[in-house]
């Protein structure tokens, strides 16, 4: 974390505890974070920063965020915070199960004061009591979730999912503007990689080497598409957890 954030953090916490920021001020504070959050056009430091951007607003014990295959309808985690690792590689939510799964389903927030009481809970984290899921939306469609687990009953409020809904519009323009980016960007290494068969074509006269060749080529173009459709679950070390979530049991 940047020492500009800690110092953001510091005065929100002196704030709060002098008085409850004004409207305007939550309204600048999301403003300047919806400008920080779309500026940023590499998926994965996108990813990361979304839970540094978030803990100016609220604070939480995990983090995920959450994105929808529209093939197989169901939910990976893209990235985490306070997850154990083994639990990213094999959690696919479908549409409609646990909370950020019905959130999804629904198009809306959900918020949960009591995870005890909420027979849809789902997930590895069996110590956390308070959820809040908010589905990313971009042009009439959902193609996420953001998920904020907290340790303390009745950690998040009506007011904070008024801001993580419109914080996660910024979320879902970023995120799609990512997308976008990257594909552009495997476009022009794809026509690099057929210049280079090309070439290659051209100067080898030897047939097995020329084959070796465009074989080891064409692995490294498949493997950049397997990459770009099917992306490993991002997850912080410790140390960044603790600086993003700052204290955990201690409320707002």
């Amino acid at each position: 974390m940047t020492q500009s954030s800690r110092e953001h953090r510091t005065e929100s916490s002196h704030s709060a505890a002098g008085r409850m920021p004004t409207e305007t001020e939550f309204l600048s504070t999301l403003f300047e974070l919806g400008r920080e959050v779309t500026s940023v056009l590499d998926l994965d430091e996108l990813l990361a920063k979304i839970p540094q951007l978030i803990a100016r607003l609220t604070k939480f014990s995990a983090f995920s965020v959450y994105l929808l295959d529209e093939r197989r309808q169901d939910l990976r985690i893209a990235y985490a915070v306070g997850y154990p690792e083994e639990a990213l590689a094999k959690m696919r939510l479908p549409v409609g199960q646990g909370v950020v799964g019905a959130a999804v389903q629904e198009g809306r927030p959900i918020l949960v004061n009591d995870i005890r009481k909420e027979p849809r809970y789902k997930g590895p984290l069996r110590n956390m009591l308070s959820q809040l899921a908010v589905p990313l939306r971009r042009k009439g469609k959902v193609i996420g979730a953001l998920n904020l687990l907290n340790e303390v009953e009745g950690a998040f409020t009506s007011q904070d999912e008024a801001l993580l809904r419109q914080f996660a519009a910024h979320v879902a323009v970023a995120i799609e503007n990512a997308r976008l980016f990257e594909s552009e960007r495997q476009y022009v290494d794809t026509l690099e990689t057929l210049a280079e068969i090309g070439r290659e074509m051209s100067s080898i006269l030897d047939l097995d080497a020329l084959l070796t060749r465009i074989a080891s080529l064409t692995k490294r173009l498949t493997d950049r598409l397997s990459h770009l459709r099917h992306p490993p679950a991002r997850r912080s070390d410790g140390r960044a957890r603790d600086e993003i979530c700052g204290p955990l049991r201690k409320r707002r």
